[in-house]
């Protein structure tokens, strides 16, 4: 059905006192016709979808555009309408409902085992307890992220020392949780990733000070820099 004359002049006028700076555009959204007006018009990708401050996060949770729906999971403090949009068929939103501080745990917890390896990313990085399935995690980052929580155990870091990607051996290198025993064999590993994450560590045991500074290759080299640096000599 064709809009009136006296409508898209009405919206016409909408759009140019936005784009001049005359009108509040938390005011337009906070109206459901002219914010879904305003997404399909496209001015929200010109002004900025993050200008968008005052408006209740119940509103925009129900938009067809995800960008609002996420928006909405950033701003609320509602449990329930955050348990709503954790179950949102885009991963944004999840990612937003993740990363928001009144997220419920339980539902932390539930999306640690997420479709999407961006928003397990971030459950396990902030869920309330130890997400231990995440050790057999699919995605390296993941697996990353469980071993770069503080209560990480040392059993667990002994396992993810294994694994085969770089990234996650990483953390591993970096956890003040891990056994010296790993640390030892880090610092004979040809990575230079790995010894200069075992180098920076501000607790590094003697033994492993003496493997790195013994070492004639690249990585030795890389590592006596950076102990050079901090002036960390080998023990008598």
């Amino acid at each position: 059905m064709p809009y009136k004359v006296s409508t898209l002049r009405k919206r016409a006028s909408l759009l140019r006192k936005i784009l001049l700076g005359e009108a509040d555009i938390n005011v337009c959204v906070s109206s459901y016709e002219d914010a879904e007006f305003l997404r399909r018009s496209g001015i929200l990708d010109r002004v900025g979808i993050f200008k968008i401050e005052n408006v209740d996060p119940a509103l925009l949770s129900d938009f067809p555009d995800p960008r609002l729906r996420a928006f909405a999971a950033q701003k609320t403090e509602d449990p329930e309408l955050l348990r709503r949009l954790a179950a949102d068929e885009d991963e944004s939103v999840r990612a937003a409902v993740v990363i928001n501080k009144c997220t419920p745990s339980d539902v932390l917890e539930r999306k640690c085992k997420d479709p999407s390896q961006v928003v397990r990313y971030w459950a396990v990085r902030l869920a309330p307890t130890l997400p231990l399935e995440a050790v057999n995690d699919s995605s390296a980052r993941v697996r990353a992220a469980l071993c770069s929580r503080s209560d990480c155990p040392p059993k667990i870091l002994r396992k993810l020392a294994d694994d085969e990607a770089s990234v996650v051996r990483a953390s591993v290198a970096q956890h003040p949780n891990t056994p010296v025993e790993v640390l030892v064999r880090f610092a004979e590993s040809p990575d230079l990733v790995l010894a200069l994450k075992i180098a920076r560590r501000p607790d590094l045991p003697e033994e492993v000070v003496n493997r790195l500074l013994k070492r004639d290759d690249m990585a030795g080299k890389i590592a006596r820099d950076v102990l050079r640096k901090r002036k960390v000599r080998k023990s008598a």
